[in-house]
């Protein structure tokens, strides 16, 4: 009796197992089919351009678990109408999605695009205007003008119609206005060449950046500083302590190129000694080149002035840096990559060379720019 007893319990036992699982698997199921019948829906209202549709969709499933798979495949959809330049419904569509959450930062910049692209096109149409209205014998030269002129601001692209939509000619205008990106140096060897002192240090280091994107400039800043204190090497300035920070605002016009920044900020570089310290803070003007892409790596580098040296006895002052950034993993809204960077900070007197120079390893993320 008790052997059938138990062998009773071990059915049950697997029964529940059982169906357990099946529930399990038939809820999640149920879960992606029910997303992917509001998915249709979405395309209904597209297919329709009914902004009425697509806002009850959304409002009906606004407090759903999965409602951001739903608001993130209504913004793709929004930007397939930009690629195709049917901008009335993706301005519509988007200003859909706001109403339903005012906190999503990538809807608001896109409708800023979009009007941005309307306001190109109408500019435009209203040249053409005004080009028709002048005399027979000049009509040739202004179009020429015009054509030369448009040319180099703008993209002409067709519609299903045939009608043209001029588009910024810089095609690395994105629909995300800003960028963000740091990194974290945890391998920071600094290598110092000075007449009282010859070191190898070990610390670490940090670097930010911003930029935020317009149709005629970008603006932004850089940010970092570095702290080393472990010596590598055996003298009698073991206790040398390297400390460096930069801020500096920088800007680049489109008509000369998105990648070339002006820069304009103050930089130190300190050196304590033995109880004793030496510190050169100065202004800082320079150029850097960025986002030059090498496969999937990207390089940037500038070159800093540092006018301070007008009032010590060094005839010469600047600064120089290198980073490659290698991305090895990408998620919805960051992207993590490897970071190898070279800093140089030299000063050229009467003694002779005084070189600072950084080599360093970091781990980086940045927002993802759509």
């Amino acid at each position: 009796m008790s052997g059938f007893n138990y062998t009773k319990r071990r059915v049950l036992k697997k029964l529940f197992v059982v169906l357990t699982a099946f529930m399990l698997t038939s809820s999640l199921f149920a879960v992606e089919e029910y997303v992917s019948m509001v998915y249709k829906q979405i395309d209904d209202a597209f297919v329709k351009k009914s902004e009425e549709m697509l806002d009850e969709i959304l409002k009906d499933n606004q407090n759903d678990r999965f409602y951001y798979l739903m608001e993130n495949y209504t913004q793709k959809k929004i930007r397939r109408l930009i690629l195709s330049n049917d901008y009335t419904f993706a301005k519509q569509a988007t200003l859909v999605v706001i109403d339903n959450n005012l906190d999503n930062l990538d809807a608001v910049e896109m409708y800023s695009l979009i009007i941005d692209a309307i306001a190109i096109q109408k500019e435009a149409e209203e040249k053409k205007q005004l080009a028709a209205q002048a005399e027979a014998e000049r009509i040739e030269k202004e179009k020429e003008k015009a054509r030369n002129s448009t040319e180099k601001e703008y993209v002409a692209a067709p519609t299903a119609s045939g009608k043209g939509v001029y588009l910024s000619a810089d095609k690395d205008l994105p629909f995300t206005r800003y960028l963000w990106k740091g990194q974290l140096g945890m391998v920071n060897v600094a290598a110092v060449a000075m007449p009282s002192v010859k070191e190898v240090e070990y610390g670490v280091s940090a670097d930010f950046s911003f930029e935020y994107t317009a149709s005629k400039f970008n603006l932004g800043i850089d940010l970092s500083g570095g702290f080393n204190f472990l010596s590598f090497t055996n003298s009698s300035t073991s206790s040398t302590i390297l400390v460096n920070f930069d801020i500096m605002p920088k800007f680049s016009l489109t008509l000369l190129s998105r990648k070339l920044y002006f820069r304009g900020g103050i930089s130190d570089y300190m050196v304590g000694v033995e109880g004793s310290k030496t510190s050169f803070l100065t202004p800082a003007l320079g150029v850097q080149l960025s986002h030059f892409k090498l496969g999937l790596m990207e390089l940037t580098g500038s070159f800093d002035y540092y006018p301070a040296h007008l009032w010590t006895n060094q005839y010469f002052a600047g600064g120089m840096d290198v980073n490659l950034e290698l991305p090895f993993a990408e998620f919805d809204k960051t992207k993590w990559n490897f970071n190898f960077t070279v800093k140089d900070r030299f000063s050229i007197n009467s003694v002779g060379l005084d070189n600072k120079i950084h080599f360093v390893v970091a781990i980086g993320a940045k927002n993802v720019v759509r």
